[in-house]
């Protein structure tokens, strides 16, 4: 996973496949609509303010439903783009910006449909003021309710590599039996994804990127398109010339892809003093 940092400091894990599946959780769902109705509330656009309640609600849950889809195109694209250039952390104001300047594109023309007409002052102000609640609202959301809609990414981020997690925060990787804390590789076998812990290997219908979503981003990374690793093999890495290779359990060395050694040396140093130290020397 890479990160989804506010322009004030906190950051959130996130990646491509955990966008998709986060837009079909239902609490995550009840906040962008509940986030649009106090925007509605907060937003001073007088003509919009004067118009029928009906009309008011109507608009802003219009605003809140095209939000959705279009923020995590946006996240997808960014994630997506970020990994590629070898950065960890993306913006949030790249994201929050062009997609209330698409969702006001949209729905403001709509207005004068019903009867409801806005000038031109009105309409760059309710739009910045938009822009700046959504910076409030982001914040508050990677600061304190991702935590809350999302616990099992952060359950199991306090786990190092030479003890265990404390009792009750096991948290199992989804369509196995095996705590993610255990998890050493998965990698992806066609519609199958193959999950080794120790003498530990099972065999799951599921596809990779669904699998290594649920996972907190400390607790490994991924190497390769279809192979991702604990942060207990990491250590194993090497650099041999210009390529980090990674000693499986198998006792195999499996090179870092090339379009993610940048991502991986920079994961490394986050990770504590053994890890950084491991980046020196290689």
């Amino acid at each position: 996973m890479s990160r989804i940092k506010h322009i004030l400091g906190p950051s959130i894990p996130k990646s491509e496949a955990w966008v998709l599946g986060a837009m079909r959780v239902p609490k995550f769902q009840l906040f962008t609509l509940t986030t649009g109705a106090l925007m509605g509330l907060l937003t001073p656009m007088v003509g919009l303010t004067q118009a029928p309640f009906l009309i008011q609600t109507g608009y802003w849950l219009l605003a809140a439903v095209l939000f959705l889809p279009i923020y995590g195109a946006f996240e997808v694209f960014f994630l997506s783009l970020f990994r590629r250039l070898g950065w960890t952390h993306v913006p949030e104001i790249l994201l929050s910006v062009p997609t209330a300047l698409i969702v006001a594109a949209i729905t403001l023309p709509l207005l004068p449909l019903v009867g409801v007409y806005l000038t031109s002052e009105e309409k760059l102000y309710g739009v910045a003021t938009s822009i700046v609640l959504l910076q409030g609202v982001s914040y508050i959301y990677i600061r304190f309710v991702h935590v809350l809609i999302f616990p099992e990414l952060y359950e199991a981020t306090t786990v190092d590599d030479m003890s265990p997690p404390p009792e009750g925060a096991q948290l199992f990787l989804r369509g196995t039996t095996l705590p993610m804390w255990k998890v050493e590789v998965i990698r992806a076998d066609g519609p199958y994804t193959e999950v080794v812990a120790g003498c530990d290997v099972q065999r799951i219908r599921a596809r990779f990127s669904t699998v290594i979503a649920d996972l907190p981003t400390d607790l490994g990374f991924q190497i390769h398109r279809g192979i991702w690793i604990s942060r207990n093999l990491v250590l194993g890495s090497r650099k041999d010339g210009r390529r980090i290779s990674v000693r499986l359990p198998s006792g195999s060395m499996l090179p870092v892809a090339r379009d993610r050694e940048a991502e991986f040396t920079n994961w490394m140093s986050r990770q504590g003093p053994a890890y950084a130290a491991h980046v020196l020397k290689m």
